[in-house]
């Protein structure tokens, strides 16, 4: 059996449009006369076209450029399906207009903007669908995109913030360990040379040199295998669900990184929690949806928790205050928000100080690493130099 879409005319001159299932495109045809209707357009429906396009990655810019075009079409009275159309074609990535044109053939075939980006749950956040789906069924789908998308600016910029903080860092690690490999594949295998015609007592960590430069030669490949062990290990904190839970313990509480991530994730809930009470969601549907995306399993966790205590009657401000994942200044303004009624306006005010206090942090961050990993740097490569020079001064002093 084959999915087809239709637009067809009634017998009263309406135009009707959707979908139906037959074995092929005769019986499609043979189906919409059994119900009185004219054929005006019918095509095939590719599912296992969507399964490839769930694959398509979207970056945080693409999709914050397509809320933002799709808000100022609607805003222009422009249906979804035309809009969607305009939009794809200025889309210069080929696989992202793809998708915008699929949108387009579903809400083409009188599916809502909720029911297309539904298929392709891997693009578009819960968080998003659940404001788009209120947005349609309060007509202001406009609104609620352009929220959507200054949220995700917002968002992107503190993580883009953070990314070029650790840039510079890892960049300069990035090449120490490479002049690192240089000198114990070149530098290190000539003096052992001159070391053992000298025949004199070598300290500890030019032995330990000696011996780290053997194991290089002897195994070329080692570094290329330990880089790739390390990028398994990487790549797998985020797959296997057992170190993705480590990985969120370490960033919530590692004592120098877990501050600042902690300000992100509670912008994050705050910010996330004002859009979806603006767009109508119910408190606890609110939470229950941000635990989900709130992008880690610690604060999910604990989301989640909310979100059961304010089902049973507990007010917000009750169950935050238990948490001890959340600041004391960001409960307090929640709590003025809650008892004043204005606790959406609130939330938006806490999303706004602590993304402030985030980008702060970052900035005090890379202050802060840049001197700790010259400082490390200068060690190593003391400890280098004299693992070095000691032994070719106590040779040319026992020649004297």
């Amino acid at each position: 059996m084959g999915l087809y879409g239709f637009k067809a005319k009634t017998n009263k001159g309406k135009i009707k449009s959707g979908t139906i299932e037959a074995a092929n495109e005769q019986y499609a045809l043979d189906t919409l006369a059994q119900n009185q209707l004219t054929p005006l357009e019918l095509e095939e429906i590719d599912e296992h076209d969507v399964v490839l396009l769930q694959n398509v990655r979207i970056s945080p810019r693409q999709k914050i450029i397509f809320y933002e075009q799709l808000a100022t079409l609607l805003n222009s009275a422009i249906a979804i399906p035309a809009a969607l159309k305009i939009i794809a074609q200025q889309t210069p990535q080929k696989k992202f207009a793809s998708l915008i044109l699929r949108l387009e053939q579903d809400t083409s075939l009188n599916k809502t903007f909720h029911q297309a980006i539904s298929q392709f749950p891997n693009q578009f956040s819960k968080i998003e669908r659940a404001l788009i789906k209120a947005g349609e069924t309060s007509g202001r789908l406009d609104i609620i995109l352009n929220q959507i998308a200054k949220d995700l600016e917002r968002d992107n910029e503190i993580k883009s913030k953070f990314k070029a903080a650790l840039l510079y860092p890892s960049f300069i690690l990035m090449i120490f360990i490479i002049i690192g490999f240089i000198f114990l594949w070149f530098i290190i295998p000539t003096l052992a040379e001159v070391f053992s015609q000298s025949k004199t007592s070598l300290p500890i960590t030019t032995k330990l040199l000696l011996s780290l430069s053997n194991t290089v030669h002897q195994n070329p490949s080692l570094p290329i295998l330990l880089i790739i062990i390390l990028i398994t290990i990487i790549y797998s904190t985020s797959k296997i669900k057992s170190l993705s839970k480590i990985k969120d313990q370490i960033k919530v509480y590692t004592p120098i990184f877990g501050a600042l991530y902690r300000r992100i994730y509670i912008a994050r809930f705050s910010r996330g929690l004002a859009s979806l009470i603006a767009a109508g969601l119910s408190l606890s549907d609110s939470l229950n949806l941000i635990s989900q995306t709130i992008g880690n399993s610690i604060y999910g966790k604990e989301i989640l928790n909310m979100a059961t205590q304010v089902e049973s009657g507990t007010n917000l401000t009750n169950t935050i205050e238990q948490s001890p994942l959340f600041n004391k200044v960001a409960v307090q303004m929640i709590k003025i928000g809650e008892t004043s009624g204005q606790l959406e306006k609130m939330l938006n005010k806490v999303a706004d100080f602590f993304e402030k206090d985030a980008q702060a942090a970052t900035r005090t961050l890379t202050s802060l690493i840049e001197p700790i990993l010259i400082l490390i740097i200068g060690i190593i490569i003391g400890i280098f130099a004299v693992s070095v020079i000691i032994p070719i001064y106590s040779g040319l002093y026992n020649s004297i």
